[in-house]
This record gives structure tokens, C-alpha cells and sequence, in this order.
């Protein structure tokens, strides 16, 4: 009896430990992402009303690409709140889709940079959330 007793406050310790280890390990995982979709969304920064549709569409992809990594990173993080950056992300998307519908990034280009400025407005909020370094 006494073994067991001793044995319990063991293993509830290192269990204590594995699951900080494994949740540190899991929001280092999400802010490497978050950071790599905000270098996604700078490059697309860089577009103007002159850009022409394939770099739109290329801009939008790189950024749709990161978005499903930081996505799949959160789900292992139950204090990552990414809302905002999903509604940004889908401003964004919206306004592509826009562009690509009229054949010209010029007259969707206002709506594109908003969207581009409240994503990177969101995703720096959500690294201070997550206290990323």
C-alpha cells in the first residue's frame, strides 16, 4: 500500500510535466506558423492597383497556405483564440475573389489592403496572446 501511494504522486508529476512540455511545444509550433503567415501577408503588402492577376493569385495562395498551418497548429493550443484571424483571412479571400471575378486588381484593391492590414493587425494581437517571442 504504502508503494502505491507513493508511486501515484510520481507519476501524477511527470504526467503534470510531459503535458507542459507538450503544450509549450505545441504553442511554439503555432507561433513559428503565425509568424510565417505574417511574412506572407507583408509580401503581399507590396501589391498595387497596377499588380497584375497572377501575383494577386499568388499572394492569396502563399497566404491560404500559412493560414492552414497556423489552423492546424491551434487546434493543439485550447487558448488560441483565431477568430479574428479567420474573419480577416476571409476579408481577404473575399476581396481576391473579387478581383479575380472583375479581371482587375484595381478596383478591389482598397478592400484588399484593409483586409491585409486587420489580418496583420489580428495576427499580432494573437502572438501577444500567446506571448510568441
Amino acid at each position: 500500500m504504502r508503494k502505491s501511494l507513493f508511486i501515484v504522486p510520481v507519476a501524477l508529476a511527470i504526467l503534470t510535466v510531459a503535458c507542459a512540455q507538450s503544450t509549450d511545444s505545441a504553442v511554439e509550433a503555432l507561433c513559428s506558423d503565425v509568424t510565417a503567415l505574417e511574412a506572407e501577408v507583408t509580401g503581399a503588402q507590396s501589391l498595387t492597383a497596377a499588380s497584375g492577376l497572377e501575383e494577386l493569385q499568388a499572394a492569396r495562395d502563399g497566404i491560404s497556405s500559412a493560414w492552414d498551418a497556423v489552423k492546424a497548429s491551434a487546434q493543439d493550443v485550447a487558448s488560441a483564440a483565431v477568430g479574428d484571424v479567420e474573419a480577416a483571412f476571409t476579408a481577404f479571400g473575399d476581396s481576391v475573389s473579387s478581383a479575380i471575378g472583375a479581371g482587375s486588381v484595381e478596383g478591389a484593391m482598397t478592400a484588399i489592403q484593409a483586409a491585409l492590414t486587420q489580418l496583420e493587425t489580428n495576427l499580432a494581437a494573437l502572438e501577444a496572446e500567446l506571448a510568441c517571442e
